[in-house]
């Protein structure tokens, strides 16, 4: 019964984590309605736009697929990585004085894995978004498998400290440790009097939940940057520019962008009373070498106002191969004008 209770104890965490689920998906729907760019509020809401069309036969960007071996050398190297970072992830979650802040530690160990899978796909040059998905995932599940040996590991070592023989570690092994976690279960509060969370259903569910939201944030940070348009000419993966052109609405690119005249889209001028509560947001993702190799994110933002004041993002067209002479007209509106230059990613 110790034996059990130390193994148990130090996970009491996992039964918050879909309360971090939910904050997880708070911040997603957040980050997707609020606004980049600030203009004047209006008091009431402007009709909502059109559905996307998409029927705008342009010509786009489409991965490569390249796949360096490099790039799974680099997977291999995070891993490795991520297996001792198990350890620190084990000892914040085992001694945090309060189990609410383990949710910060969950969602910390997910954003180094966001960050960990984007730095290899883009050190590794990786374009395959399916590869970069799936050795993303494996990253997550490496880490969080290495910190279950970890806690089991230190779960032997409280046995040991609570007074158990050398055969009654020798007969703990870790399908005997995963069926008393199993058994033994969570509580919410620290003396097992809340909530209390048993059975293989209940504790698989929970442990799905942790593994869902490492995995989720590594294979976000890995697509966030497999999706960024690459220069194969250059070797290189392209910035981005943007500009927002005020007044103007989705009808007003409407025509041009079914008649393929992107040329038109990039020459977008805004009205003489340029109306703040609406826009067309132009994104350019230009090869900054050799400057041939350049696309196109069109959208429309309409400012909205509810419980507060937020942008309403219409994408219009994604990643649209752009032409000599509307890539020239665009750099040359971009060297004129005082733009947001986004971060850019380097090769």
């Amino acid at each position: 019964r110790e034996g059990r209770g130390a193994i148990a104890g130090s996970d009491s965490f996992l039964s918050l984590l879909p309360i971090c689920l939910c904050l997880c998906l708070c911040l997603c729907l957040y980050r997707s309605e609020s606004a980049s760019e600030s203009v004047s509020a209006i008091d009431t809401p402007l009709p909502a736009a059109d559905s996307p069309a998409m029927d705008y036969h342009l010509p786009r960007y489409e991965p490569s697929g390249a796949l360096r071996p490099i790039s799974i050398a680099f997977f291999l190297a995070a891993a490795l990585a991520a297996c001792a970072a198990a350890i620190v992830y084990q000892l914040l979650l085992h001694y945090v004085p309060y189990m609410v802040l383990s949710i910060f530690v969950v969602l910390g160990a997910g954003w180094l894995l966001a960050t960990a899978s984007a730095w290899c796909v883009r050190t590794g040059h990786l374009r395959h978004r399916g590869v970069a998905v799936l050795l993303s995932a494996l990253l997550a599940l490496v880490a969080l498998a290495a910190s279950y040996y970890v806690d089991y590991r230190s779960g032997l070592a409280r046995m040991a400290a609570a007074g158990a023989t050398a055969d009654q570690l020798a007969a703990t092994t870790l399908d005997v440790w995963l069926r008393a976690r199993i058994h033994a279960g969570w509580s919410i509060d620290s003396h097992g009097s809340l909530s209390q969370f048993d059975g293989p259903y209940a504790v698989g569910l929970l442990w799905l939940i942790e593994a869902g939201t490492l995995v989720g944030f590594a294979v976000a940070g890995a697509l966030e940057v497999a999706s960024v348009p690459y220069c194969e000419k250059c070797e290189r993966w392209t910035s981005g520019l943007r500009i927002v052109v005020p007044g103007r609405a989705r009808a007003d690119v409407d025509a041009h962008l079914r008649a393929g005249d992107l040329t038109s889209v990039a020459g977008l001028a805004p009205p003489e009373s340029a109306d703040n509560q609406i826009g067309i947001e132009l994104l350019a993702r230009v090869c900054e070498q050799c400057k041939e190799t350049a696309f196109l994110d069109v959208s429309e933002l309409r400012i909205v106002k509810k419980r507060r004041v937020e942008t309403k993002t219409t994408k219009l067209v994604r990643a649209a191969t752009l032409g000599a002479e509307a890539r020239a007209k665009l750099l040359e509106r971009f060297n004129q004008l005082v733009v947001k230059k986004e971060p850019t990613i380097a090769a």
